[in-house]
């Protein structure tokens, strides 16, 4: 049944990687502070756009720090394009760094945010497809602004991309649909799989907040552990580009196997499972169901 996801979404997929157009011109520099973001850049731009991500594919961008080529990247750049919601704790120091003076966009400004115990802004809203319409919506008119010769060129394929990303919602709602309630439980290492639990019925569990560099306490572990019990799940999930350790820990406690890891702030390379944005959902959501079936 988690072959469902695979099956719907595979001509998209092809669609998304292959619609750029060609042309001659010189493209905008576009600098995105992580390479989901910069996926995102390039679906929305195609060819007009040369995109770079300050954190490289398989970094974390929580914790990241700057080197020096990321300044100089900085200081060539036409646009810059953040993600904000305190995700990108580095950039001010950055922007200051590189003497950048040009724009930058912050593409979650239309995004609302899902809130954590403390307040704080959970900054993983690219977990919601319906939030990543806002994300695509934000870049085509900020790439508009800054080169509005081919305004009409990246409203196209904004449109296109969100029309993607509703076949993409309607393919996971059906898988999950077919998953009994009480087993929709995924279990993982960091929370930031919480805009997707709140649109798709899925609850998520974690001993580690939105911010991947906490630890998570004893008591906490226990009680997973509980609940991995009660649910009969199958894994659990590390995260690509961060320590494994919590994740063999808690499995062992469990008596399960730790999974392929969840793509949460990065895609794969090119031969990884999650080259792109498209991808990246359909190999997290068929491992969940993994997860979840029987």
């Amino acid at each position: 049944m988690h072959n469902l996801v695979r099956f719907l979404l595979f001509p998209f997929i092809a669609i998304v990687v292959s619609t750029a157009p060609t042309r001659a011109e010189e493209p905008l520099r576009v600098v995105a502070s992580f390479s989901v973001l910069a996926d995102l850049v390039r679906e929305i731009g195609g060819d007009y756009v040369e995109v770079s991500s300050l954190v490289a594919v398989g970094g974390e961008p929580h914790d990241w720090e700057p080197l020096p080529r990321d300044i100089a990247a900085l200081s060539g750049a036409d646009l810059v394009v953040v993600n904000g919601l305190g995700l990108e704790g580095w950039l001010d120091r950055l922007v200051a760094a590189s003497g950048y003076k040009g724009p930058v966009l912050v593409a979650s400004r239309g995004v609302t945010p899902i809130l954590s115990d403390s307040g704080a802004p959970d900054p993983h809203a690219w977990h919601s497809l319906g939030q990543v319409k806002l994300y695509a919506a934000a870049v085509a008119d900020e790439l508009s602004r800054v080169d509005p010769q081919h305004a009409r060129d990246f409203a196209k394929r904004r449109d296109d991309f969100v029309r993607i990303l509703a076949i993409v919602g309607r393919a996971v709602d059906m898988a999950v649909s077919m998953v009994s309630p009480e087993r929709r439980v995924v279990f993982t290492t960091h929370d930031a799989f919480a805009y997707l639990e709140r649109d798709h019925g899925i609850t998520v569990l974690s001993p580690v907040g939105p911010d991947s560099t906490a630890e998570g306490s004893a008591r906490g572990l226990a009680a997973l552990v509980g609940r991995i019990h009660e649910t009969r799940a199958k894994a659990v999930f590390p995260e690509a580009g961060a320590e494994d350790r919590l994740a063999h820990v808690l499995a062992d406690e469990a008596g399960i196997g730790v999974g392929e890891p969840l793509y949460a702030g990065t895609l794969s390379g090119p031969d990884g499972p999650a080259p792109n944005f498209i991808e990246m959902w359909a190999h997290n959501v068929f491992l969940m169901l993994y997860a979840m079936t029987p």
